[in-house]
C-alpha cells in the first residue's frame, strides 16, 4: 500500500512540474532538413526562418512538400547564408508575412514558384550571382513595386512576374534573350519597361493587360511577337515594330483601345487573327505585299473606322475588299519608313517615338563645366560635381525620363550654389598652379580646414608641421569630438590648437606618434607620413597595384602601401615618374592638394 502511495505522489509531483513549466520549454523551435547539407530552424518569437549549411536547397515540386509549409504565414524574416547556391521551388510560396528578403551572392538560381503569392513583399535584391529566375517565381507579389534584374540573369521563367499588380518599373538586362510567356501578365501598374537588344522574341501573354504602358519600343533584335503579347494594353498610344519582326501572333495588340495607328514593316510575313482589333485604330499601313493576314473581320481594326494603306494587288488590298475597309494605295511618302531628323520626319512631319531630346541636358553640362570651383563654397560645389558626373555618364540609350531627371538634378545643384569668399592670397593667384583649387577649397570649407600663414600669404611652398597636418585632416572630417583628449604623448602643449585633432587621430588609428610617448607636433611632416595619415583615414584599403614605379620607395617601409594606395586613387603621381621622395618635407601646397584629392576622389 505504501508503494502505491509513493508512486501516486511521484506522478503528482511530475504533473505539477509539467504544468508549471513554460510552454517554450515543452515545445522546441521547429527544425529540419532542406537540402543535402542544409537545415532550417524557425523561431516563432521573432518570426525568423534561418537556413544553415551550404549547397543547393531542395527543389520542391509542390507547396505542401516544403517542410515549413504549415507555418508559412508566421514567417516574417528569412536569413540565408552566403553558402547557399540555389533557392528551391515553392520555398517561400504564400509567405504572406514576408516583407523583404536579401538573397546572398552565392545563389545562382531561383526556382519555380519560390515567392509566389508573397503578398507583403515590397522589395527584393537579386544579386549578380543569379543566372536564372524560375517559372512564376514572383507571381502575385502584389506589393512589389520595382525590381532590377542583374546582368548575370540569362533566363526569366514563364509568368515570373505574373499579376505583380504593384510593379511600376523594371529593367531587363542585355543578358536576357527572350521574354517568356505570361512574364508580366496583368502588371497593370507597369508604366515603363526597357527591352534590350538581346531579346529576340516576346512570348504569348507577355504584357497581357499591362494597361499602364503608354508606349513601348521593340528593339531590332526581336523577330516574333507572341499571341496576346500586348492584349488590352489600353494605355498604349504608340508602338514601333522594327523591320526585324517576321510574325505577329493572334490577338497580339487586340483591345489596345487608345492606339491610333500602326505601321507593319516589310519584314512581317504573317499577322494572326484579331491581332489589331483596336477600337481607335484609324490607320494601318502594311508594307509587305504578300503578308499573310488571317481571315477574320476585325484583324486590322474596325472597318467603319480604320483605313488600310498598302500596295495595289497586295494581300492587304484583298483583305480590305473582303471585309469592307477603306483601302488607300500607295501607302504614303513614308511607307518604307520615316526619315527622322532631330525627332521629326523630314517628309511627313511625324514625330520619332524613339527620339530622346538631350538639348536641355547638354546645355546644363556645358554651363556646369564652365563654372570655376574656387568661386563657390565646397559644400555646394560638390553637389554640382556629383550631378555633373551622373549627367556625363548617363547611358547613350537612356530614355527621355532619365535624361530629364539628370538635367533637373544638375540645374537644381547649380541653382543652389553659394558664392565663396572672393579673397585671394598674394602667393596663390596663378590659376594654373596644381594647388590653386585645393587651397581655396580648404580656405572656404566649413569648418575651415586652413587659412594662411597670415592675412596676405598662404605659403604654398612652406613646410607643414605634424600638428598642423592632423588638424587639417581633423577639420576636413568635420571636427569630430574625440572620446578623450588624454593621450600618452608627453610633448603636447596643454590647450594647443592640435590637442583634439591628435587625440582623434590616435583613436582612429591614423597615427601612433613618433614613439609611444612622443608625437613631435612641431616637427615637419614628410611626404611619406602625410600619405600614410590619409591612407589610414580612408580605412587602409589594400592597394591592387604591386609596383608604383618609384625607385625610392622600399617595399618594407611603413609608407609603402600608403604610397601605392595614393597613386592608385589619384592622390599623387610622385615628384617624377620614378621618384616619390618620401622623406622630403611635404609643403602646404602639396598637403592641401593631397587632402583635396582624397576627400573629392
Amino acid at each position: 500500500m505504501r508503494n502505491v502511495r509513493n508512486c501516486l505522489s511521484l506522478l503528482l509531483a511530475l504533473a505539477l512540474v509539467f504544468v508549471l513549466l513554460p510552454q517554450a520549454a515543452l515545445a522546441a523551435d521547429p527544425t529540419g532538413q532542406c537540402g543535402n547539407n542544409l537545415t532550417w530552424t524557425f523561431r516563432e518569437s521573432t518570426g525568423e526562418l534561418t537556413i544553415s549549411g551550404s549547397g543547393k536547397m531542395t527543389d520542391w515540386t509542390a507547396d505542401s512538400d516544403v517542410p515549413w509549409f504549415s507555418i508559412r504565414e508566421l514567417i516574417q524574416k528569412v536569413s540565408i547564408p552566403d553558402s547557399v547556391t540555389s533557392i528551391g521551388g515553392f520555398a517561400f510560396y504564400s509567405c504572406s508575412g514576408l516583407t523583404s528578403i536579401t538573397i546572398p551572392n552565392s545563389v545562382a538560381s531561383i526556382g519555380n514558384f519560390v515567392f509566389r503569392h508573397c503578398s507583403g513583399l515590397t522589395s527584393i535584391t537579386i544579386p549578380n550571382s543569379v543566372t536564372s529566375i524560375g517559372n512564376y517565381a514572383f507571381c502575385e507579389c502584389f506589393d512589389l513595386s520595382s525590381i532590377t534584374i542583374p546582368n548575370s540573369v540569362t533566363s526569366i521563367g514563364r509568368g515570373a512576374f505574373y499579376r505583380c499588380t504593384g510593379l511600376m518599373s523594371i529593367t531587363i538586362p542585355n543578358s536576357v534573350t527572350s521574354i517568356s510567356n505570361d512574364a508580366f501578365y496583368r502588371c497593370s501598374w507597369l508604366t515603363s519597361i526597357t527591352i534590350p537588344n538581346s531579346v529576340t522574341s516576346i512570348g504569348d501573354n507577355a504584357f497581357y493587360n499591362c494597361s499602364g504602358l503608354t508606349s513601348i519600343t521593340i528593339p531590332n533584335s526581336v523577330t516574333s511577337i507572341g499571341d496576346y503579347a500586348f492584349y488590352s494594353c489600353s494605355g498604349l498610344t504608340s508602338i514601333t515594330i522594327p523591320n526585324s519582326v517576321t510574325s505577329i501572333g493572334k490577338w497580339a495588340f487586340c483591345d489596345c483601345s487608345n492606339l491610333p495607328s500602326i505601321v507593319i514593316p516589310e519584314s512581317v510575313t504573317s499577322i494572326g487573327k484579331y491581332a489589331f482589333n483596336c477600337s481607335s485604330l484609324t490607320n494601318v499601313t502594311i508594307l509587305n505585299k504578300d503578308c499573310t493576314i488571317v481571315e477574320s473581320p476585325a484583324t486590322l481594326g474596325d472597318s467603319t473606322v480604320t483605313t488600310i494603306y498598302g500596295y495595289e494587288g497586295s494581300t492587304a488590298e484583298t483583305y480590305a475588299n473582303n471585309y469592307g475597309y477603306k483601302f488607300v494605295s500607295p501607302p504614303g511618302p513614308c511607307a518604307a519608313g520615316h526619315d527622322f531628323k532631330d525627332g521629326v520626319c523630314t517628309r511627313c512631319g511625324a514625330k520619332d517615338p524613339n527620339y530622346v531630346d538631350r538639348t536641355r541636358l547638354n546645355a546644363a553640362i556645358e554651363k556646369a563645366k564652365a563654372l570655376k570651383e574656387v568661386d563657390y563654397t565646397p559644400e555646394t560645389f560638390s553637389k554640382v560635381k556629383t550631378a555633373l558626373k551622373s549627367a556625363e555618364t548617363l547611358p547613350a540609350d537612356a530614355n527621355q525620363g532619365a535624361v530629364d531627371a539628370a538635367a533637373d538634378a544638375l540645374i537644381a545643384a547649380m541653382d543652389a550654389l553659394e558664392e565663396a569668399d572672393p579673397f585671394r592670397f598674394e602667393d596663390v593667384k596663378d590659376e594654373t598652379a596644381f594647388y590653386f583649387i585645393p587651397v581655396y577649397w580648404a580656405y572656404n570649407a566649413k569648418p575651415q580646414i586652413t587659412n594662411g600663414l597670415d592675412l596676405i600669404y598662404f605659403g604654398p611652398n612652406s613646410g607643414c608641421t605634424r600638428g598642423q597636418v592632423v588638424t587639417f585632416l581633423w577639420r576636413a572630417a568635420g571636427c569630430p569630438k574625440p572620446e578623450s583628449t588624454e593621450t600618452a604623448f608627453t610633448d603636447l602643449k596643454p590647450g594647443a590648437f592640435y590637442t583634439k585633432a591628435v587625440a582623434w587621430a590616435v583613436e582612429k588609428g591614423i597615427t601612433n606618434g613618433t614613439t609611444p610617448t612622443t608625437f613631435a607636433p612641431d616637427a615637419t611632416c614628410t611626404r611619406g607620413q602625410i600619405v600614410t595619415f590619409l591612407w589610414r583615414f580612408r580605412g587602409m584599403s589594400e592597394p591592387t597595384i604591386a609596383d608604383t614605379g618609384f625607385t625610392d620607395v622600399n617595399g618594407t617601409a611603413f609608407y609603402a602601401k600608403a604610397v601605392a594606395w595614393a597613386v592608385e586613387n589619384g592622390v599623387t603621381k610622385g615628384m617624377t615618374p620614378t621618384t616619390f621622395v618620401p622623406n622630403n618635407t611635404c609643403t602646404r601646397g602639396q598637403i592641401v592638394t593631397f587632402l583635396y584629392r582624397t576627400m573629392n576622389g
